[in-house]
């Protein structure tokens, strides 16, 4: 009986240094299972199924890129910095930052991005070494159309008051004059030459020759000649 007792005591012990082990390895079968902390898109995983990773592993399971917001980081140089700082109102970065509007991106391949981005920081100095400052902007990229990497062009929008603009492709070039036809109200177009200076890629900003309520023809200026009468299409105010 002494005996049976004692073979009783040693399988209780058997059976709870078991179950220790069997908690031991619930609680090393969750240290396998790797969460993220948000979610993104993942980079290469260097090791594969079934390789051992402790604390000696130095390289990283992987690498995780949160994109819901992106972050498009572009760089001005001094002289680009200081018509910056003019073109927006405010006595402090900060407040110029604010009164900035809403950016665009191009990506690579002159693809417009379809949300627009805001201006949210400036780098504290200049890189002596290449004589320019950094600003960042950031997108919202819900859809996940932006990868960690890309390249692309911010394209930074100024507000003018009681500024004319019009399409480049509202001019010709004759002799040294940049030319826009004026339809009046009889609907007659003429010549008239007018002075402009650049205001993006694909606009004009007109100093002298057109009024306010003034109008003109946008498209097929090839076709016309002076007193010839059009019948315009006006552009509604969502066209233009």
């Amino acid at each position: 009986m002494d005996k049976a007792r004692l073979d009783y005591q040693s399988a209780l012990a058997s059976l709870q240094e078991s179950e220790a082990n069997k908690r031991k390895a619930e609680i090393d079968k969750r240290f396998t299972q790797i969460t993220a902390p948000f979610s993104g898109y993942l980079s290469r995983i260097p090791y594969k199924i079934g390789s051992l990773v402790d604390n000696n592993s130095t390289a990283p399971l992987t690498t995780i890129s949160k994109t819901d917001t992106v972050y498009a980081y572009f760089s001005m140089s001094e002289i680009d910095f200081s018509n910056f700082k003019k073109n927006y109102e405010g006595g402090s970065i900060e407040e110029k930052i604010e009164g900035i509007p809403p950016v665009n991106l191009k990506l690579a391949g002159g693809l417009d991005y379809d949300l627009e981005g805001k201006i949210d920081m400036v780098d504290g100095q200049f890189n002596t070494a290449t004589g320019s400052i950094t600003l960042r902007a950031s997108f919202p990229n819900p859809n996940g159309l932006i990868r960690s990497g890309n390249t692309g062009t911010v394209v930074l929008h100024r507000i003018r008051n009681n500024t004319i603009a019009i399409p480049k492709s509202a001019t010709y070039e004759l002799q040294d004059k940049t030319i826009v036809y004026k339809v009046d109200s009889t609907n007659y177009v003429q010549a008239v030459p007018i002075e402009v200076s650049l205001l993006d890629n694909e606009n004009y900003q007109v100093t002298k020759g057109l009024n306010f309520g003034d109008i003109i023809v946008e498209r097929g200026i090839d076709r016309l000649k002076d007193s010839l009468r059009i019948t315009p299409i006006q552009k509604s105010r969502t066209d233009q």
